[in-house]
């Protein structure tokens, strides 16, 4: 089945919106359900069965939610924000009976 993208405009805000309002782990566990004829989404759980006389487009959502984290990972590296270190401090005599607080 080959679908224009243009015909998906009328969809893609609510598209982004539903994508938007789940959260990662719900998104992974869901399919998502387009009636381009009616210009509705809906995301279901990806078990659950979808009966419809239309013609549906259904999308599994975990292969592109498990890409996208594994890319967002892999873009995120650890040296960009470097630990705080923090200098050692002396701590006198008194400081030290009060259990190190100055």
């Amino acid at each position: 089945m080959a679908i224009r993208v243009g015909a998906l405009a009328p969809i893609a805000e609510t598209l982004f919106e539903l994508c938007n309002l789940s959260p990662w782990p719900a998104l992974e566990r869901a399919k998502l359900v387009i009636d381009v004829p009616g210009a509705q989404l809906q995301l279901r759980p990806e078990l659950a069965e979808v009966v419809s006389d239309q013609p549906l487009i259904t999308i599994p959502l975990s292969p592109m939610v498990a890409r996208l984290r594994e890319q967002l990972l892999a873009a995120s590296d650890s040296s960009e924000q470097a630990s705080l270190l923090f200098p050692p401090m002396p701590i006198n005599a008194a400081a030290s009976a009060r259990g190190g607080r100055l």
